[in-house]
């Protein structure tokens, strides 16, 4: 069954939408003029992966050029993404900033969430044993370009991630991708560039 909706009505559409687990959705941006294609597991939206997410590619630094801000990032600059993979087949994740001129680094682990979300590209990544009111991935590919660029959302298109393979990217580029983003169904109003200028540990 399809609908629309509005990003910013999810939890009024939740209420009536129907029990189905993943049944695909569609839905407008907030600028009401594109329709993106999500899943809803009766608890949370998720937004459409990449499939042709390959994980050995994926490995290795990530630079956030912008993104939303999130409570771990707050304040930050320099922002980077580590993967390594681990010997049990999870990914190894370390995020690090640069906070008042100090290094900030915080390690988790991923692993591949259930293909039922994607075929690719839908991670849970878990920091201090984290949990979320979501059932489904987390962490969640929604386009890569191998050595290039990813953009990166969670259920609900609460949590935005473009992550580059440079640490610095020209505007021109920089506004390609925060533009392919919103295009991808995430909220322009909530996005903000990432300094990545004067960095002193990266």
């Amino acid at each position: 069954m399809h609908a629309t909706y509005a990003l910013g009505s999810i939890l009024s559409l939740a209420a009536a939408a129907s029990a189905s687990p993943l049944a695909s959705r569609q839905g407008t941006t907030s600028n009401g003029t594109n329709v993106v294609s999500a899943l809803w597991d009766g608890l949370c939206f998720y937004p459409q992966s990449d499939s042709t997410f390959n994980l050995t590619t994926y490995l290795g630094r990530w630079y956030q050029v912008a993104g939303y801000v999130a409570i771990f990032d707050a304040g930050c600059k320099c922002i980077t993404a580590d993967y390594t993979l681990n010997s049990d087949g999870t990914v190894g994740v370390k995020n690090e900033c640069q906070q008042l001129g100090l290094p900030v680094t915080i390690s988790g682990t991923a692993t591949t969430a259930d293909a039922a979300y994607g075929e690719a590209g839908v991670l849970d990544v878990s920091f201090f044993n984290s949990s979320s009111a979501c059932a489904g991935p987390n962490y969640i590919v929604q386009e890569y370009v191998v050595d290039d660029y990813a953009i990166v959302q969670s259920p609900d298109f609460a949590t935005l991630f473009i992550l580059s393979r440079e640490q610095n990217v020209t505007d021109t580029k920089l506004e390609s991708l925060i533009s392919r983003s919103v295009e991808l169904g995430s909220t322009e109003a909530l996005i903000v560039t990432d300094s990545q200028t004067d960095c002193l540990y990266t």
